[in-house]
């Protein structure tokens, strides 16, 4: 290097007038001057590179610093190495036990064969443990390990294993794998962190150990507790037992001496024993004669007290079991009484007219008689029904009100009513049962009353109440009085009114008829309902009877020795039902007999006639209704089980059918829901007439009413006229009551037809005043409207009891409650919940009430009403059990079954069957052969009756004879029907459809679509 300088030389004047050049050789100069600057900049780098390595270990120790547990630890520090040293796989070995545990990962992919555990010495781990040195390995083989992501996955190039030691100990081993090289910064960065991760790994184990140590320290010094508190109270003991201890030795010293003081009297008293013990033994001997004779007369008294309970319970049982014996022919002397009595064709003496009331008159006071011999006769035999529901106190107020309002007018009494408001309106009980005992009261008040009033009082217990049952209380009943101001009940008698037959004024000159029954069966009822009457009365001053009704019936067992016996009806027993065939021939000479008595028209009925059936067994009774019939205007077609009721209904499509519900063969319930199914008979009015009581099943199985026997000509004329009015020519009124204008439009296209007019509202005081004024067929609800809801527009409908309400179905979005739905009931039984296919059940269930025929609705409305009633679905992933020891018959039957949806178990003898319906879940019905090896069909059907899991299962037995003997035979032994050999399948499927059908089917559930 040469460093130069021009230096200009002036004169006096200042003017430059030559320039010196000097030159310097300086090379030794510069190059200390750029190693100076060298040195300089390493200087500044190293320093750079220290705080940068400071700063990191400064990171990571701040990263871990705090209470973690040793896991917690690892993760975090992953964390920071991932930020701060970029790596991509990272594992944490812990030592426990000389040995290495993996407690923690990094985007690790865990790979088969491989050991979360390692020994000392064993693999790079092992080895790096044992050594206690940092192994680093460059070119890594590609299937040692993998950095995996979602898009692929690649090999890293470098794997460092490090120590992690705490004054010479080691606490872990760390391993780490990067794609790229670790730097040397990195590698510093990571040994000059290790002692500060090494001291926090030791501080966390630590704590970890000390936790462990406190649980142990706590749980053994709550041991020791405990045994020190036992042992305090085990020395207590002792202490006690020793001071007891001390009491009884001086007890025993005391009692030591009085036994010798004894022993000398009782020698004393042993000599008078002697003395005495002869003189009772010949007493002994008189006692015992004495005590076999009245032995002899207990045994004598137990007997005929026996006797006596089998005769009273037999008595209880055979009238119980007369309703329908008792009634079939009163219904029959009552009806043509009354005819009689009418004289429409004037044919008849007044003489002969007074004669006929005489009858009818007499029939009914012997009709109110019966019901009150069986009813009581039915409590004491345990076979009186009940039928617990919601009951809406002033829908019984009303309905007495109706009843009783007439016999005021007519004696002139005043009839009053007193509700009070504050109590619950609503009471979950027998409604009928409780209805009857009030009948039964206010009859009695409106007898002995000749003057003044009668009161109708429901209210709160007062105070003074006092209940004999336990469970009653102010505020968890409610009471219901019948106060009179008639001639009252003298002190002595009031106790006797409620025994059978007993009444206050028993003399032969008494003023007023009756049997005494009526508040007997009252008092038996009350029981059963678990409710209490109380009396109150003064002999010419009046009395009250109350009925204390808990809000909530809970059924209780009776006590033990009580005869009554609590029955809540259930569906008729498949095994009880006395079964025939649906072929007419089939049935033998007796159906033959019957059909050729009557006389009915099917022979001569045509397309366009108006015709009923009549399904009924009482020969009498359907004499009775086809003569009716026929005055008005009606063919008529008769049949004397359910089976040919099933099968004329089908084959002539009557106008209306009326049906007996207890019929030989299959339940008039079952009859009803095939025949609502049954698109080709859905749309006919059907009618019940029977013994039983109504029920709500009815209804919803689509009944227009049902009328209990005996009925009266006046009974039969409403009968007809509902037909009439349903069969009436002309358009069909439908009311929507729905406020959303979408949804109003949406319901008037899906049912709107040539014979239906539809009306739509928005709100539901509209709607009660539309209801009120015009007469519609049906009204389709919508729960959530704006002015009210559903069920307080139900509720205002049924406070006009002049209202005749038309059917109502409840078209809703709302999630119904159990307490909704059953307050609903009371009202309607259909419901459609809004859904996918809310608008196909819909429109069934109206075309339901209407009695549509099928062919009067659009293409579009008979396909969605076909989805909804194909009659195979019925059979669908039905199990059943055929039994056949032919292999041909077996292999035949079960193809075609197969192929109707149903799912076959076969056995070729009776006692393979038995083994089957053991180990085979599910199976609903037993097609059974006679005559089979092993085990014939009679004995296999004793043996699953009397299994109690099978006593309801039906069997169809198949049989080559065709004996009248052998039929009977095959239903003694279990047998529900049975068919004769060869088997007709359209018969068989018929008569499986019968057996299975469920009225409770999926698609017909009211929680809709």
């Amino acid at each position: 290097w040469i460093q130069a300088a021009y230096n200009p030389i002036y004169d006096l004047n200042g003017k430059p007038f030559k320039v010196v050049k000097y030159a310097m050789d300086i090379t030794k100069q510069k190059l200390e001057i750029e190693k100076s600057k060298e040195e300089m900049k390493k200087a500044i780098s190293d320093l750079d590179l220290q705080n940068r390595i400071r700063s990191a270990v400064e990171t990571i120790s701040n990263s871990i610093r705090g209470e973690f547990n040793t896991s917690e630890l690892a993760s975090r520090l992953f964390s920071k190495f991932a930020d701060l040293i970029k790596i991509e796989v990272g594992a944490f070995y812990l030592v426990k036990e000389d040995k290495l545990e993996l407690i923690s990962t990094y985007a690790y992919k865990k790979r088969k064969n491989l050991s979360n555990v390692f020994d000392m010495g064993e693999g790079l781990v092992g080895q790096c443990a044992k050594e206690k040195k940092t192994i680093v390995i460059s070119n890594v083989p590609d299937d040692y390990i993998k950095v995996s992501s979602g898009l692929g996955e690649a090999t890293p190039s470098i794997i460092m294993v490090m120590p992690i030691m705490f004054e010479g100990k080691l606490l872990a081993v760390l391993e780490i794998a990067k794609i790229n090289a670790l730097s040397d910064e990195e590698i510093k960065v990571l040994e000059d962190s290790s002692e500060n991760i090494g001291v926090t790994f030791n501080s966390a184990t630590a704590r970890d150990e000390m936790k462990v140590l406190l649980e142990e320290s706590t749980k053994q010094s709550a041991e020791l507790q405990a045994q020190q508190e036992e042992l305090r109270c085990t020395n207590e003991e002792l202490e006690a037992q020793q001071d007891k201890l001390k009491e009884s030795n001086e007890d025993l010293e005391k009692q030591a001496e009085e036994l010798k003081r004894s022993e000398e009297d009782i020698k004393i008293k042993n000599d008078k024993l002697r003395e005495t013990t002869l003189s009772l033994e010949g007493q002994t001997r008189e006692l015992e004669k004495k005590t076999i004779l009245v032995e002899e007369a207990k045994d004598d008294i137990e007997e005929k007290a026996r006797a006596l309970e089998i005769s009273s319970k037999y008595k209880s049982e055979f009238l119980a079991n007369m309703s329908h014996e008792l009634r079939t022919p009163l219904n029959s002397l009552l009806i043509l009484s009354k005819t009689l009595a009418d004289n429409e064709e004037g044919n008849l003496t007044n003489e002969q007219k007074e004669s006929a009331e005489v009858i009818h008159s007499g029939g009914t006071d012997l009709l109110t008689l019966i019901n009150d011999i069986l009813d009581l006769s039915k409590v004491e035999a345990g076979k009186l029904q009940i039928h617990v529901e919601n009951v809406k106190l002033d829908s019984i107020v009303n309905n007495l009100r109706s009843q009783f309002d007439p016999v005021a007018k007519q004696k002139g009494l005043e009839f009053k009513q007193d509700i009070t408001t504050t109590i619950s309106s609503m009471v979950k009980t027998d409604g009928n049962r409780i209805e009857q005992i009030l009948k039964n009261f206010l009859s009695n008040a409106f007898k002995f009353t000749t003057r003044g009033s009668v009161t109708l009082k429901v209210h709160q217990p007062s105070p003074e109440v006092h209940f004999s049952l336990s469970s009653f209380s102010k505020e968890n009943c409610i009471g219901i009085s019948v106060i009179d101001t008639g001639i009252g009940i003298p002190k002595d008698k009031q106790a006797i009114i409620f025994e059978a037959f007993q009444q206050g004024d028993g003399s032969t000159n008494r003023r007023f008829g009756g049997t005494g029954l009526g508040l007997s069966i009252s008092r038996e009822l009350a029981k059963i309902l678990g409710c209490e009457i109380h009396v109150h009365s003064e002999k010419d001053k009046g009395s009250t009877f109350t009925l204390y009704i808990p809000v909530e019936y809970k059924s209780t067992p009776p006590d033990e020795g009580t005869p009554q016996k609590l029955m809540v009806k259930t569906e008729r027993p498949l095994v009880n039902e006395n079964p025939f065939n649906m072929n007419v021939e089939e049935q033998g000479s007796s159906a033959s007999i019957s059909m050729n008595i009557l006389q009915d028209d099917r022979d001569n009925i045509t397309e366009n006639d108006k015709s009923l059936l009549i399904i009924e067994d009482d020969v009498n009774f359907s004499r009775i209704l086809m003569n009716f019939s026929r005055k008005r205007g009606f063919k008529c077609l008769v049949a004397e089980n359910g089976r040919n009721g099933l099968q004329l209904a089908t084959q002539y499509k009557p106008s209306a059918i009326t049906l007996d519900m207890n019929l030989p063969d299959i339940g008039g319930d079952r009859v009803l829901d095939q025949l609502k199914f049954n698109l080709d008979t859905r749309h006919i009015p059907i009618h019940v007439i029977s013994v039983e009581e109504k029920t709500i099943a009815s209804q919803q199985q689509g009944a227009i009413g049902h009328l209990i026997k005996p009925a009266s000509s006046k009974d039969l004329d409403k009968v007809f006229s509902k037909f009439d009015f349903i069969n009436r020519e002309g358009v069909k009124k439908i009311l929507v009551v729905e406020d959303d204008k979408n949804s109003q439009q949406v319901i008037s296209q899906l049912i709107e037809n040539k014979g239906i007019i539809v009306n739509t509202t928005d709100s539901g005081k509209k709607a009660c005043n539309l209801i009120k004024k015009e007469e519609f067929d049906c009204v389709i609800l919508d729960l959530k409207l704006p002015d009210m809801t559903g069920f307080e527009v139900l509720k205002k409908l049924a406070k006009e009891p002049s209202l005749n309400l038309p059917p109502i179905i409840i078209y809703t979005g709302m999630d119904l409650s159990e307490e909704e739905y059953k307050e609903l009931s009371m009202y309607t039984s259909s419901f459609v919940i809004k859904g996918v296919k809310s608008h196909e059940r819909l429109l069934d269930e109206l075309f339901l009430f209407l009695h549509s025929v099928k062919s009067t609705l659009s293409g579009k409305q008979q396909k969605i009403i076909d989805k909804l009633h194909i009659p195979e679905k019925w059979l669908q992933n039905r199990k059943i059990l055929l039994v056949d020891d032919d292999m041909r018959n077996t292999y035949a039957l079960s193809s075609v079954l197969r192929k109707k949806g149903l799912e076959i178990v076969m056995a070729d003898n009776g006692k393979l069957a038995l083994e089957k319906l053991e180990s085979e879940e599910g199976i609903e019905l037993v097609i059974m052969d006679i005559m089979m090896p092993v085990m014939d069909g009679y004995e296999a059907m004793r043996r699953i009756r009397q299994n109690k899991r099978f006593s309801n299962l039906p069997i169809i037995a198949l049989t080559a004879k065709v004996l009248p003997e052998d039929k009977a035979k095959a239903l003694e032994s279990g047998a529900n029907d049975f068919l004769t050999k060869p088997v007709e399948v359209k018969k068989l499927l018929s008569l499986i459809q019968i057996w299975l059908f469920q009225s409770t089917e999926k698609e017909h559930q009211l929680i809709g679509s």
